[in-house]
């Protein structure tokens, strides 16, 4: 079926199913939906899709704004906001580091814990479900769309999981373990770029991706460099014995093997 005044296709069963969404939130909740899947297979446009449906059937606007590439700008936004679309585009962002990738899910924890009662819907576009924390995956998000192409060639389908199922799978897939799984339902969607059903400016949309890559990799320099100088700092501590590693460990509310581990990779 057609939806919006953009006159997108959208199955009518996904339409069902986010109309449910709507109707929790009249009644106090918040909602969270992952999408996971292979990478180019469409995951950022069915986010989008289902993004601008939701936004527009409680008419507000949705745009670029409302997609973030960074937990710390998501989180600002969450706790700005009342009733928004909040879209975390992990997936458009490539591999993370393994500690920046837990740091994000800590943040996003704690907006979901903290911004429950401002009834968002949040879509989290992600590579895969395992990749996620229990509470993410299992105790906070109602469903999962796993997105795919049809024999590695032809995108634009998916199914999608509700609850029990999605956990099924998190669990499953956390433990690399082998299942069997039924779809709850499967669909289609399409992409429409360069015409007047795409719903968000897509120039807009990679303007703030590279920015967002731009920030990450600044970050990532400016905390090398912190740890350069930290190590530095230990190694003089060391070599001149003025503190014990303990005392140091106090002063900045860490282990002293935290320090310890410093002080030999200084040697």
């Amino acid at each position: 079926m057609l939806v919006t005044d953009k006159k997108y296709y959208m199955e009518k069963d996904l339409v069902t199913n986010l109309d449910f969404l709507l109707e929790r939130n009249k009644k106090g909740w918040d909602n969270v939906l992952i999408l996971d899947g292979e990478e180019r297979s469409g995951k950022t446009t069915l986010g989008k899709q289902i993004g601008y449906y939701l936004n527009f059937k409680k008419k507000k606007n949705f745009t670029v704004d409302n997609i973030h590439f960074c937990p710390e700008e998501m989180f600002d936004y969450a706790m700005e906001q009342r009733q928004e679309v909040i879209m975390w585009d992990e997936a458009a962002l490539g591999a993370m580091s393994e500690d920046r990738y837990k740091q994000s899910q800590q943040l996003i924890i704690k907006m979901l814990m903290t911004a429950g009662k401002y009834n968002h819907n949040y879509i989290f576009i992600i590579p895969k479900i395992r990749k996620l924390s229990d509470y993410i995956a299992e105790d906070r998000s109602i469903a999962l769309l796993r997105v795919k192409s049809l024999n590695n060639i032809d995108r634009g389908f998916f199914d999608l999981f509700g609850k029990k199922k999605k956990n099924l799978i998190s669990q499953f897939e956390r433990k690399k373990q082998k299942y069997f799984t039924k779809r709850d339902m499967r669909g289609r969607f399409f992409s429409y770029e360069n015409t007047d059903k795409e719903v968000i400016d897509l120039a807009d949309y990679e303007q703030k991706k590279d920015n967002a890559i731009k920030s990450i990799i600044n970050q990532d320099k400016k905390k090398k460099s912190y740890q350069i100088y930290f190590k530095k700092l230990v190694e003089h501590i060391k070599k001149n014995k003025l503190m014990t590693y303990k005392e140091v460990a106090g002063l900045i509310d860490k282990d002293a093997s935290f320090i310890s581990r410093l002080a030999r990779e200084t040697e």
